[in-house]
């Protein structure tokens, strides 16, 4: 059963105080917590000096040609969604279930790193995608190593780290789901993955000639961004995964942690448009999408309480005897 907030200010407090402390925490959520620093620096790092990872990764250590402007803007908004990666890890760590660990390996090591490693043979610059593949395999791998060591009930295998990825904990089904974690399925299916992931991933001239060129009046994305927006689409099918996964376990922890992470960096977004040379045909609807859903999921968990808050009190109220 989820818990019942009252407020925004509850499902702050629900994401900031986690489900345990941090003295009974595993020792894989002690090795994965530091990976988020990872995340951290690559996210600052291609935020603040893009220019700085072209030069030493793609220039000097594999001989590409210099990014763009237009592939330095888009290498900006990849940093804010690195962010965003970051600040999940650091909460998915604090989760006790062995249920989280299982689902973020195996999306590490059989999505996101065989189609980075794929998308640098069909346009993407290897110096980033290359970067993200090699991250995220050498941090699942040695995720998946120390479970191993530490634990008598980790997965044996890959296809039994697959099956505990695809069966969270909970037998329920999507009908039997609380209504705010139904609504992140929608998300995750609709949202990310369809509108925003496949859209990106394979027909990135689609968003190009209808949302750049037609709606914003912008010139129309050239090859290099292409690539980049490929990467961009990955990135967004794994955080529909990450939701869809996440939402059938009726965790209020991660719940709260969604709606929390895109209220704290979707204005990332924002910034990058107003204040940089970024795409506005981009950012400004991520941002949109992102603030919006956040609001309207706080607001399906929020009514939800206090209508479950209303109905038991009116039941307590009938159970009741009157008085004499």
């Amino acid at each position: 059963m989820l818990e019942q907030p009252s407020g925004i200010c509850d499902i702050i407090s629900i994401a900031w105080i986690g489900p345990a402390p941090k003295e009974s925490w595993s020792p894989i959520s002690r090795f994965s917590f530091p990976q988020g620093f990872v995340y951290l620096g690559a996210g600052l790092w291609l935020i603040l000096r893009p220019d700085l990872w072209s030069s030493l990764l793609a220039e000097f250590l594999l001989g590409e040609e210099p990014y763009t402007q237009n592939e330095l803007a888009m290498a900006r908004i990849i940093g804010v969604l690195t962010l965003t990666i970051a600040y999940t890890v650091f909460q998915w760590s604090r989760e006790p279930s062995e249920y989280y660990p299982a689902h973020s390996i195996a999306e590490r090591l059989f999505w996101v790193t065989p189609s980075m490693i794929v998308l640098t043979f069909v346009g993407a610059r290897p110096s980033l995608a290359g970067f993200i593949a090699a991250t995220d395999f050498i941090t699942g791998a040695l995720t998946y190593v120390v479970w191993l060591q530490t634990s008598a009930t980790a997965p044996s295998g890959c296809c039994e780290l697959l099956r505990r990825a695809l069966h969270p904990p909970t037998t329920a089904t999507i009908h039997e789901l609380e209504p705010v974690n139904q609504f992140y399925v929608f998300q995750a299916l609709v949202v990310y993955m369809e509108c925003l992931g496949c859209v990106f991933l394979f027909v990135p001239s689609l968003w190009s000639s209808w949302v750049s060129v037609w709606l914003f009046h912008e010139e129309a994305i050239d090859e290099g961004e292409t690539g980049m927006l490929r990467m961009i689409g990955i990135i967004y099918i794994s955080i529909g995964l990450f939701y869809l996964d996440w939402a059938r376990t009726n965790s209020s922890f991660m719940a709260a942690v969604y709606i929390v992470s895109r209220l704290l960096f979707a204005p990332g977004l924002l910034v990058e448009s107003s204040l940089r040379d970024s795409r506005p045909s981009l950012c400004l609807p991520l941002f949109a999408v992102d603030v919006l859903l956040a609001i309207l999921t706080a607001g399906v968990w929020i009514m939800t309480s206090r209508s479950r808050y209303s109905v038991a009190a009116g039941v307590e109220m009938s159970a009741t005897p009157l008085a004499p």
